[in-house]
């Protein structure tokens, strides 16, 4: 291996001295541009693989999304979702991710987007994107027809379950 080192070395060399020699002795005119080698094959790289959006959701909110038996993402925004994906032909993922840490998730870009029935509101549109409104959302309580909760402040003395950081939470907290 040693002599096939040896060797190259002494045809390059060879080749680099007869090419000095030669520019020394020749005219001061420029030299005419090398002849362009041809391009040797090179192996075509493999096809990036295609980006999947990995989307945030809290499957706890049937029937917006939730988790059927075998623990799959569904409901009717995961169906919005799939359906734009399918046409815009993109992938997705969806990961079922607590309410309490939803944008923050997306926030950090642990997320790409996110789809959890997200009300838009002022404070959110600061710091972040929405689509158009698909589904038109309002907060409503629904009681009994013996209850004597009759209207909204009747509410102020009893207590009243809704998930923390939510739009509904606004509500009865006002």
């Amino acid at each position: 291996m040693a002599s096939i080192t040896t060797r190259h070395f002494l045809k390059t060399a060879s080749t680099l001295l007869a090419g000095l020699v030669l520019a020394a002795c020749g005219k001061s005119e420029p030299p005419p541009p090398p002849a362009a080698a041809a391009p040797e094959p090179v192996a075509s790289a493999p096809a990036p693989a295609a980006r999947v959006y990995v989307v945030g959701t809290d499957a706890a909110y049937a029937p917006f999304e939730s988790q059927d038996e075998k623990g799959e993402i569904v409901g009717f925004d995961i169906d919005v979702v799939k359906a734009v994906a399918a046409k815009a032909g993109v992938e997705v993922k969806f990961v079922n991710t607590p309410w309490e840490g939803i944008f923050n998730a997306l926030n950090q870009g642990d997320r790409d987007l996110l789809v959890s029935a997200v009300t838009i509101t002022e404070e959110r549109k600061q710091t972040m994107d929405f689509t158009d409104p698909y589904f038109d959302a309002q907060q409503l309580i629904a009681v009994k027809d013996d209850s004597k909760v009759a209207k909204f402040n009747d509410l102020k003395k009893l207590k009243v379950g809704v998930q923390t950081g939510t739009t509904g939470d606004e509500a009865v907290t006002k």
